[in-house]
């Protein structure tokens, strides 16, 4: 009887637990709780019913509307001795159960269906998958996810229409040439291999908007070699360059951890100039065209056409040769009629990310000479020394590999002459025993020695200092011996054109030397690449003010470099906002110069580098398709969703806890490449000062791009190019 009875009751039990979760599934798969949404007729899809996020987004639902088929599923699907990622399994679980319950055939399912068909597209997958996941119920079809794609497009397209035309609110574009080379699959006449050409642009809401902001008004000029220089804020970036210093020791150091959170609070106060609040950035992709008609195209797609446009300025930004037409363009088109069709409503400036880049390249080709150079001030020297590859271009090296490599080099004689100043070999045990003695250096000293560590080894006029006056207490080079067999065969260098013009001191061999030319130089590779990664920490921190004492900066360094062309474009950008543009503009201008796509603080970066990205994701789906960039596939259903590809690949894997797992601690070979470099520096005594050093294999005065560059503007070049600007522009009446 007992047994009986214990049935029924546990029987009725199951059957109000399972009416009761009937009941909340089907409430979970109402319309208004956002779970499904119509692919198939007339309705909009919105950017927030498709995107990267579902996961998180219907996690939450789950756990709010099916609580008790959450918590059954949890329980289920987890160990007791692990709690990893079981959310992800079952909400996937609980949505292919929801999506089979109610489903009409009118509507498909969004949440991870979508997102997964989100995913198998933008990974260019084949049609085979779309029908066998779709059959299954964990994807949408292709059709579907080409129809939700398409009606997110034209939504997008809709938006940044109305961004365009809004009084109230202006985005800002980024645009960029796009090329790909095809390779035909049939060799047959008329379909030869070829390069394809576009143009891709990109446009961000703009934040700190006002009506009024971008209005058109009258423009002035003025500009002399002093008032350039003056512009520079030297003392700021003096004190910024200190902070590097103390923030290498200390990251070195394991004892001296406990002053890390002092150096992030230095970088905060001040070495802040103008620090941009943490936001979200809203991105919106434009389509690709052919690039004949770039700008008619990007200001019809913001709503602006000659018979009907807003007076106002459109800020776009683009790269170096980008923003030389789009200034030229402006030039060749001032006599027309109308302030659309002379193009007075476009502003452009130049992008950091590719002047960055190009300011990396212009460190190596000063700083190279070749990796059999018997000098160890040079980087080849050092880059042989850790069995690394040369670049291929110096002109244009690989920004990733030789960005790291110049680093590493820099940490390395950062490091070395912190030892000389302590005088010591081994720092890391230095410090070890002072902190078992409880007698490890204030922070504030150490910040005092930074800054005069510094202003010895970090300056222009410390580079001048050792090779022209010396050291009285430094001891006499002794040449080492050089075995006969390695004499080099080859030029040192592949800058054979660089060097042959680099003409050596009249009285370089007459005169006694009483400098040191190897310690001059390690000086001015300290300098040069103290502004290049002061530049990229400010991009990643938002500070923009930063950045711009940078760019100004490296106006004089182009100038003296092989890179001129950039020192016309920074002239032109900044002479446009210290000169020409009123406060309200440059303060638009500042606030929208990065952008952060993911709203993390210390995670801004330059437009040019997402753009770059977003062309990576471009270039994937074109050659796929061997497509050309103004075919309607492309314009309407790709780039307008590449943002959305980029994420779901990197959001999905993040959500599911697939992604790659980051560290605060330097990789193992990094680690030893670091120190291998230190005792090099150390046996070579490269930053302890010895009369008379000097290696014949290039004149050591080529390395002093800014010094170059600061006689180059002061000999007339900076006259001419505000002569032929004020020309172009009819400032000058004459």
């Amino acid at each position: 009887m007992l047994t009986s009875f214990l049935a029924a009751i546990t029987s009725f039990a199951a059957q109000l637990v399972a009416e009761y979760m009937e009941k909340q599934m089907k409430s979970a798969v109402l319309k208004e709780k956002g779970l499904h949404t119509f692919t198939t007729g007339g309705e909009d899809i919105k950017v927030n019913h498709y995107g990267s996020e579902t996961l998180n987004t219907i996690t939450q639902l789950f756990e709010t509307e099916q609580h008790l088929v959450w918590s059954y599923l949890t329980q289920l699907a987890t160990p007791k001795f692990r709690n990893h990622r079981s959310w992800a399994k079952d909400a996937s679980v609980n949505d292919r159960a929801v999506s089979r319950k109610d489903r009409p055939a009118e509507i498909k399912p969004v949440c991870q269906a979508a997102d997964k068909g989100l995913l198998y597209f933008a990974y260019s997958a084949n049609c085979y998958l779309f029908a066998l996941e779709s059959r299954n119920g964990s994807s949408t079809s292709y059709h579907a996810t080409y129809d939700a794609l398409k009606k997110y497009a034209k939504s997008d397209g809709e938006h940044v229409c109305a961004l365009g035309r809004d009084m109230k609110k202006s985005g800002i574009c980024r645009i960029d040439n796009v090329q790909k080379f095809v390779h035909p699959h049939n060799h047959c006449i008329g379909c030869e291999a070829h390069m394809l050409i576009g143009t891709a642009a990109m446009v961000f809401k703009m934040e700190g908007f006002q009506p009024g902001m971008l209005d058109l008004n009258e423009k002035q000029e003025n500009l002399t070699f002093d008032d350039l220089w003056d512009m520079i804020d030297h003392d700021y970036l003096s004190v910024t360059f200190a902070i590097q210093w103390l923030k290498v020791l200390v990251d070195f150091i394991p004892a001296l951890q406990p002053y890390a959170a002092k150096v992030c609070k230095l970088s905060t106060t001040i070495s802040a100039k103008h620090c941009l609040k943490t936001r979200h950035t809203k991105i919106h992709t434009l389509p690709t065209n052919s690039y004949n008609e770039t700008m008619v195209n990007i200001f019809g797609h913001l709503g602006q056409t000659a018979e009907s446009y807003i007076r106002r300025l459109l800020l776009v930004r683009g790269d170096g040769l980008t923003y030389e037409q789009m200034v030229q363009l402006k030039n060749y088109l001032q006599f027309q009629d109308t302030p659309y069709e002379w193009l007075d409503l476009l502003e452009p400036f130049l992008e950091i990310w590719h002047t960055v880049w190009t300011h990396l390249s212009q460190i190596y080709q000063a700083h190279w000479v070749s990796l059999k150079s018997r000098d160890p001030s040079t980087i080849g020297y050092g880059t042989n020394s850790i069995k690394r590859k040369a670049p291929g271009n110096l002109g244009k090296v690989e920004y990733y590999q030789y960005s790291d490599l110049l680093h590493l080099e820099f940490d390395a004689r950062m490091i070395d002459i912190w030892s000389n100043k302590f005088l010591v070999d081994d720092l890391t045990e230095y410090f070890n025993t002072l902190a078992a003695d409880n007698e490890l250096p204030t922070f504030e000293h150490l910040h005092s020695m930074a800054q005069q560590l510094h202003m010895k080894y970090g300056t222009a006029a410390a580079f001048h200092f050792v090779i022209r006056y010396g050291n009285t207490h430094g001891t006499e080079w002794t040449p080492p011996a050089r075995d006969s067999s390695s004499m080099d065969i080859l030029p040192p260098s592949s800058l054979g054109k660089r060097l042959c013009q680099c003409k050596l001191e009249p009285s370089e061999d007459k005169v006694s030397f009483n400098g040191d030319k190897t310690l001059a130089r390690s000086t001015r590779f300290i300098c040069d690449a103290l502004l290049s990664r002061q530049a990229v920490i400010a991009m990643a921190e938002g500070d923009v003010g930063c950045v711009w004492e940078c760019l100004k900066t490296m106006i004089f360094t182009f100038a003296g470099s092989l890179h001129t062309k950039y020192t016309g474009y920074l002239l032109e950008m900044v002479c446009n906002f210290e000169l020409e543009a009123g406060p309200n503009l440059r303060e638009l201008f500042f606030k929208n110069w990065l952008v952060c796509p993911s709203g993390i603080p210390g995670h801004f970066m330059a437009g040019g580098l997402l753009q770059e990205q977003l062309q990576d994701e471009l270039y994937e789906h074109i050659q796929s398709k061997d497509s050309r960039f103004d075919e309607n596939y492309i314009r309407n259903i790709i780039t307008p969703n590449m943002y959305q590809f980029m994420r779901v690949k990197k959001d999905i894997q993040e959500s599911l806890g697939l992604c790659t797992r980051s560290g605060h601690h330097i990789t193992p070979s990094k680690s030893a490449d670091l120190h291998k470099l230190i005792s090099i520096y150390q046996s070579n005594e490269v930053h302890r000062f010895q009369k008379g050093r000097t290696y014949a294999e290039a004149n050591v005065w080529r390395v002093d791009d800014l010094g170059h560059g600061v006689q180059s503007l002061q000999a007339g070049r900076l006259d001419k190019w505000v002569k032929d600007t004020c020309c172009v522009h009819f400032l000058n009446a004459n």
